[in-house]
């Protein structure tokens, strides 16, 4: 409770590898909503804190709570093992999200095997109708050509989005090459999209 208090002034909450859990997110967005805070956080680190598919509601509601998160711009979801349903619920989220421009989940949750395909889509089925976010950093992770289609399409509906992160990401170097292809092409719009895939 004391913690989230703090929101109401701070613009940046590290708290990765605290290790707070499903129990700790909980009780964080609960003492917000309880007490009627509206942050002040451009800047939320939630790093490696053993936040699984039940934690991922909070995280979810958090997304979607437009009102008391209204600075929100960068939120780092790394490291937490959400498995599918999870990444479901942080989906819906940035569906009725407006403000976050920045959402990084590099590889380390999901038992530490990243995110695939499925979670891929199931990510970006929620961006479809989010137009705030400019960078999705998704470093690690493992893709083949169905998460590309996953990234065209996200391409040719989200207006806003001008970088997918795919550093050291286990991909296809054919692979890598398309969604390269796919993101830099210019749109129809002529806003071009960029890619960073970088050796290690």
């Amino acid at each position: 409770k004391d913690l989230a208090k703090t929101t109401a002034y701070l613009t940046r909450l590290n708290l990765g590898f605290c290790n707070i859990g499903n129990n700790g997110m909980e009780n964080f967005i609960s003492a917000i909503t309880g007490n009627d805070i509206v942050t002040s956080l451009e800047y939320f680190n939630l790093q490696n804190n053993g936040i699984d598919t039940n934690g991922s509601e909070s995280i979810g509601s958090l997304l979607s709570d437009t009102k008391r998160f209204s600075d929100l711009k960068e939120l780092v979801l790394t490291g937490n093992e959400f498995c599918p349903k999870g990444i479901e619920n942080i989906s819906n989220g940035l569906r009725r999200n407006t403000t976050l421009k920045t959402l990084v989940m590099k590889c380390g949750g999901l038992l530490s095997g990243g995110m695939h395909d499925s979670e891929l889509e199931k990510l970006i089925k929620g961006l479809k109708e989010n137009s705030a976010l400019e960078k999705l950093v998704l470093d690690g992770n493992s893709f083949t050509k169905r998460g590309q289609k996953a990234i065209e399409a996200c391409r040719d509906n989200h207006p806003s989005l001008k970088i997918v992160s795919l550093k050291n990401a286990d991909v296809d170097r054919s692979v890598q090459e398309d969604i390269e292809e796919i993101l830099c092409s210019t749109s129809r719009d002529e806003k071009a999209v960029c890619l960073d895939i970088l050796p290690e």
